[in-house]
């Protein structure tokens, strides 16, 4: 299927050796030796020994362990820095502001680099990350590179409090951070005189003049926290029932933002300076100009892995554009992954990267089949069809990691998408242009910018809750496993094999990951109707049994109180194990 794509068929093969080196961490490093002194062998064999028609896996074998040596060295530098401050008796540690704060109910939220540990008679110098968290009493704004020592002692993240709860412990380890801090009290903190400059400070200054300039013009708070997540990757201000709203409509990737907020912009880029292609040396300037402005885009809205995928595939097609190379998307989005998770293998258990490339996956798949289902010349139906062909293949290749991290689908997800999706269309150049324009001091200008883009707004935001107010507007209560998932996945891409691609091997292939999918599923539901369900969960405060039809879920103090307990967490339990939910709370 992917025989003649260089670059997904590398990845068929990078991806195992990542997973390996989860499986063997790093202190078990002596399997990744054994298996490259293996390799070795094998290629000194193969050749000058003459046979190298005869031994094509050493390529591939080759592939798997750079992938297994990228996740080693990630394991190993993570292992470093969780000891570094683990073995260590500090009274307080000294930490550098990294990025702007994350403003929240109780608390603001700051990432920080931690510089070294302060003990009694000494000071060890370490470099590790953290997030720190300062009570909103404290009324503080803390800018990009301040130093300050914190007292007390940074803390490990909560983990999983169940086998269905979230793992903020995890979560964090994905993204290279060991440890959170706490502060309370300013009598906690000391001041150093003097920011520390850093490229992030420039960012971050730059951000924060765009947040300054979308808050001066679009006094509408649900406008303000719109733009503010679709340009600059942040949701803080977007209030919460309005986020479920984009959740249960299937929108939530509009706030993020992802491949149509790069693609938009790109656009924006290439009709600006699409006329420098036509003077001398015109087509590297081309290349260097909207190359410089869109990393530094990437960089502004904190690199998520869909920005990295679409700002690399971006790159590479105006590269190819540049040598007169033919453009293929699948090796292109093949290129995209493969250098994402080659300087972060941790990325690849990461939900947005999986989800955003599986998407794309899907588009660049299923759309131009769909599309073939209905023909016209009419403009407005095939702009309808197209978004109608690219929402249905995007949600297809998704859907099994979607019923696997959130247990239910949005029912009127192509209603609302064919009206969002052009609405975005239309606040990303308008955002732009009104940052332009403020920032040059054509405030009038921007301020009528600002009125369309608030309307706007209020358009996307009316369109997202408008769902909710249907009959069944979210089917929940969905559960897969990991194992469900990936033989669903492994359906939906034989199905395309065998009907699309029309590969005949692809058919029996597809026969048995179904039936292996009908087996495993009747299986699991079997084990879990057998054996009875009685589980002493987050931390000993819930207690979760079922007595026949009814899931019992009793809490030692009230949820908002109780750390590490969802709704999600509960739509899981009963998703997996069926019944109607009681709650009981002790106090």
């Amino acid at each position: 299927m992917f025989g003649h794509i260089p670059f997904v068929r590398y990845l068929l093969f990078f991806l195992p050796g990542i997973f390996a080196s989860e499986v063997f961490r790093a202190t078990e490093g002596r399997y990744l030796l054994i298996a490259v002194l293996g390799w070795s062998a094998l290629s000194c064999i193969g050749y000058f020994g003459g046979f190298r028609t005869r031994l094509r896996i050493i390529p591939v074998a080759g592939i798997f362990l750079l992938g297994w040596s990228a996740g080693f060295v990630q394991s190993v530098e993570f292992t470093r820095r969780l000891t570094e401050a683990d073995r260590a008796d500090y009274l307080a540690y000294q930490v550098r502001i990294t990025d702007l704060p994350e403003r929240r109910e109780k608390n603001t939220r700051y990432k920080a680099t931690v510089e070294a540990l302060l003990c009694r008679d000494t000071t060890i110098r370490i470099n590790s990350r953290a997030i720190i968290y300062f009570s909103n009493d404290l009324q503080l704004n803390l800018p990009v590179g301040q130093r300050l020592a914190i007292k007390g002692k940074l803390v490990r993240p909560p983990d999983a409090g169940s086998e269905m709860g979230f793992s903020y412990r995890k979560y964090l380890e994905r993204n290279g951070i060991p440890w959170i801090g706490f502060v309370k009290k300013k009598e906690h903190l000391v001041w150093f005189d003097g920011n520390r400059f850093s490229p992030g400070t420039i960012i971050a200054s730059l951000t924060g003049k765009a947040e300054q300039l979308f808050r001066a013009h679009l006094p509408d708070a649900d406008a303000f926290g719109l733009v503010k997540a679709m340009i600059l990757g942040r949701r803080e201000d977007i209030r919460p029932e309005l986020n479920q709203a984009f959740t249960d409509s299937g929108t939530v990737h509009v706030l993020s933002v992802s491949g149509l907020h790069v693609a938009v912009f790109f656009s924006v880029l290439h009709f600006i300076f699409g006329p420098l292609r036509n003077l001398p040396r015109g087509r590297q300037l081309y290349l260097v100009t909207i190359s410089a402005i869109l990393i530094v885009y990437a960089v502004i809205t904190g690199l998520p892995a869909s920005v990295q995928r679409a700002t690399l595939m971006c790159l590479t097609w105006m590269t190819g554009q540049n040598l007169s190379r033919k453009h293929q998307p699948l090796n292109t989005l093949g290129i995209a992954a493969f250098f994402i998770l080659l300087s972060d293998p941790a990325a690849f258990y990461d939900v947005g990267f999986q989800l955003s490339f599986l998407a794309m996956l899907g588009i660049f798949l299923w759309m131009k089949p769909i599309q073939s289902w209905y023909t016209t010349e009419n403009r407005i139906l095939k702009h309808i069809r197209d978004l109608f062909a690219m929402s249905i293949a995007a949600q297809l290749m998704t859907l099994p990691l979607i019923l696997y991290y959130f247990s239910q689908f949005p029912t009127y997800f192509l209603l609302a998408n064919l009206f969002v999706v052009d609405l975005a269309g239309m606040l990303i150049p308008a955002a732009i242009g009104l940052l332009v324009l403020g920032a040059t001091g054509f405030e009038t200008l921007a301020g009528w910018i600002g009125q369309l883009i608030s309307l706007i707004a209020w358009v996307i935001n009316r369109t997202v809750e408008f769902p909710r107010e249907l009959p069944y507007h979210v089917i929940d209560h969905l559960y897969l496993d990991p194992i469900q998932a990936l033989l669903l996945l492994v359906v939906l891409l034989g199905v395309y094999s065998a009907w699309i691609a029309r590969l005949k091997k692809a058919i029996v292939f597809t026969a048995a990951a179904a039936l292996g999918f009908c087996i495993y599923s009747a299986v699991s539901v079997l084990n879990d109707y057998r054996h009875p369900l009685v589980q002493v969960v987050s931390n000993g405060n819930r207690l979760i049994f079922k007595s026949r039809s009814i899931l019992y879920i009793i809490d030692k103090q009230p949820v908002e109180k109780n750390a590490g307990i969802s709704e999600i967490e509960t739509g899981k339990y009963l998703a997996r194990y069926g019944g109607n939910a009681v709650r009981i709370e002790l106090q």
